[in-house]
C-alpha cells in the first residue's frame, strides 16, 4: 500500500534557493489574482490597475474607399486585421475590440504593446496600409469584466487622433518603456482637452534599417475568410 505523507503547501516543496532575491511583493505563492479565497476583493472592488492602451487605425480610409471601391477598402481592411492579429499573438497583448478601420490592443505591460505597434507600423510600410496609432500607459478601473475606466485609455485616443499617417503618438510612461530597436524621432507638447496642462508626448518609430522577418498571413486571412462565410 502506498503511503501518503500529510498535506503541506505546496511552496514547501520547493527548494529555498527558488526564493532567493524576492521580495514580499514577488511572492511566488500568491501573486496578484491568486488570493486566499477568503482574502480576494469583492467583484465590485474598484482599485485601480496598471495598463496600457494603443489605439490604431487606418489614416485616410474614408477616402481610400471613396477613390478605390468598396470592394478594394474590403480587402485592404482583411489585410489590416490579420496582420494585427498575427504580430498581436506574438507579442502577446490582447485585441479588446475592432473598431471599423481601427482596433484597441490591450497590454498588461507597455513595452511588449508598444513592440506590437512599432513592428506593425514598420510591416505597414511595405504595403498599402497606412496608418497612425496613440499609445498611453497608467491605472484604470475595470468595468464590467470588460470595459476599462481611466484616463490612460482616453487619451490613447485622443493621441491617435492627433496622430499623422504613419506616426506613433506615446506618453512618457509608454515611451520610458521602449525597448533599443524603437527610437524617439521627435517630442511636443499638445493641448488635450480634459487635462489642465500641455502634455509631453513622443513620435516613436522603429530604429532605421531594423529587419524585420517575413511572417506568414495565409492562416489569418483564412481565418477571417471563414468569418465571413
Amino acid at each position: 500500500m502506498t503511503k501518503h505523507s500529510p498535506l503541506q503547501p505546496i511552496s514547501d516543496c520547493f527548494d529555498s534557493i527558488t526564493r532567493d532575491g524576492l521580495d514580499d511583493s514577488q511572492n511566488i505563492t500568491n501573486p496578484p489574482g491568486a488570493e486566499h479565497p477568503a482574502l480576494l476583493l469583492p467583484e465590485d472592488d474598484l482599485t485601480p490597475i496598471p495598463r496600457s492602451f494603443a489605439f490604431l487605425d487606418l489614416a485616410n480610409f474614408t477616402s481610400f474607399t471613396a477613390s478605390n471601391g468598396d470592394l478594394a477598402a474590403v480587402e485592404l481592411l482583411t489585410l489590416f486585421r490579420a496582420m494585427v492579429k498575427e504580430v498581436a499573438a506574438r507579442r502577446r497583448v490582447r485585441i479588446a475590440k475592432w473598431l471599423g478601420d481601427g482596433v484597441l490592443i490591450i497590454g498588461i505591460r507597455p513595452a511588449p504593446l508598444l513592440a506590437t505597434v512599432a513592428e506593425l507600423m514598420g510591416r505597414f510600410g511595405d504595403s498599402d496600409i497606412s496608418a497612425r496609432a496613440g499609445l498611453a500607459t497608467g491605472p484604470v478601473i475595470i468595468f464590467d469584466g470588460d470595459d476599462y475606466i481611466g484616463q490612460p485609455i482616453n487619451l490613447a485616443a485622443r493621441l491617435e487622433a492627433e496622430a499623422l499617417p504613419g506616426e506613433i503618438l506615446a506618453d512618457s510612461p509608454t515611451a520610458s518603456a521602449a525597448p533599443d530597436w524603437i527610437v524617439c524621432q521627435a517630442h511636443k507638447e499638445l493641448i488635450i482637452r480634459g487635462l489642465e496642462e500641455p502634455l509631453l508626448v513622443h513620435c516613436l518609430s522603429m530604429a532605421p534599417l531594423t529587419h524585420l522577418p517575413e511572417v506568414d498571413l495565409v492562416s489569418s486571412l483564412t481565418q477571417d475568410q471563414a468569418s465571413q462565410d
